[in-house]
């Protein structure tokens, strides 16, 4: 017990603050790893883990229910485990909105996804819904049977019916790359060998376009959001896209399923996108998404994703069709990013456009 009686009066002050603060920290330490904990597992009273559902019986598609949803949803999201498919589901639910969130992971075992009662009640307050369901890539991709009937594929033929008839389907890629070094870092050193040559990150994102065309049929409106540069215009039309034609039948073997080479073939061409520079932040699930950087300090580091939150939104291409924006200099926040795209799905934003394209870029300052 720190004595402090036979000290002076400032310095008895002083000392009196230092180990306030001191309790403070580790109090706030405390909170923190409690937080880090819950959102890892899942199994804290301050979080809610998403559990799994039966209401689709295929071993291949996997559902998953975190609040009530509707069969006719405002947005459908298809994206990667994390990143800004998370973040716009969840900002689409807190808007009031009601959201299917559909998962195109590396591996069967998805990542483990935790909401915080603060987000859950928010949302329940507002009035909003949301929905999850997921399947690995491999299971989307699999070829169809010797007659090219593709209904042998459960994964796949059950998306349109889950998805349902919505007003906005958005797509994306980010979090692929994450979700790749996710599954290589479980691999033992049989799936290494096993897997050699196998690009999951190929895979991610060719799942993630087959899964958009059976989606966007049913779609009144799709919005596409991909990184500067990427699968520009001139590039569809060439034909070139991600690469993904062709590669699957060799990887699964019998017919080659038809995997489309770009989000905007993959939605049927007319679709709003938004492109982002080099991306920073993450998602509510992720343990980075911390105020503070390095945990709680005497001297707390703020992380950058709550500090540049000033957007400017430019043009990507004039209407001569030069490109104007984009180059991937430029930063990108996903709470940003994230929070205009649910606006844009919820029609709470007007385009000019049914098939605008526009670059974010982020700067230090509060959000508008």
């Amino acid at each position: 017990m720190t004595r402090i009686r036979n000290l002076s009066q400032p310095s008895r002050t002083i000392l009196q603050q230092r180990v306030q603060n001191r309790m403070v920290q580790q109090q706030i330490t405390s909170i923190a790893r409690a937080g880090l904990l819950a959102t890892l597992l899942g199994s804290a009273s301050a979080f809610t883990s998403i559990t799994p559902s039966t209401s689709l019986p295929s071993t291949q598609f996997t559902s998953f229910s975190a609040l009530s949803a509707t069969s006719q949803p405002d947005v459908v999201v298809i994206s990667p485990p994390g990143g800004i498919g998370e973040i716009t589901s969840i900002e689409t639910a807190r808007l009031g909105g009601s959201v299917k969130w559909f998962v195109v992971s590396a591996a069967s075992n998805t990542p483990n996804m935790a909401l915080t009662a603060e987000t859950l009640a928010a949302i329940e307050k507002a009035g909003g819904s949301m929905e999850l369901a997921g399947a690995d890539a491999g299971s989307l991709l699999a070829p169809p049977d010797a007659e090219g009937n593709t209904a042998s594929n459960d994964a796949l033929s059950a998306i349109a019916g889950w998805c349902g008839t919505s007003g906005s389907l958005i797509c994306t890629y980010d979090g692929a790359f994450e979700e790749k070094l996710r599954v290589d870092r479980m691999k033992s050193p049989e799936q290494i060998e096993d897997t050699m040559g196998v690009d999951e990150e190929q895979l991610i994102r060719s799942g993630i376009r087959v899964a958009a065309r059976e989606a966007a049929a049913r779609s009144k409106s799709k919005i596409v959001v991909l990184a500067a540069g990427e699968e520009m215009p001139s590039d569809d039309e060439d034909g070139d896209g991600d690469g993904g034609k062709g590669f699957f039948a060799g990887l699964f073997g019998g017919n080659e399923i038809q995997v489309p080479g770009s989000m905007a073939e993959a939605v049927g061409g007319a679709a709003s996108v938004i492109r982002h520079g080099e991306l920073f932040g993450a998602a509510e699930s992720s343990p980075e998404s911390s105020p503070f950087k390095g945990g709680p300090k005497r001297e707390p580091i703020v992380r950058e994703m709550y500090t540049t939150r000033a957007v400017r939104i430019d043009p990507t291409i004039s209407t001569s069709g030069n490109v104007l924006g984009g180059d991937g200099s430029t930063k990108s926040n996903r709470l940003s990013v994230g929070e205009a795209t649910s606006r844009l799905g919820l029609g709470k934003v007007k385009s000019a456009t049914a098939k605008m394209d526009v670059s974010l870029s982020s700067f230090v300052g509060t959000a508008p």
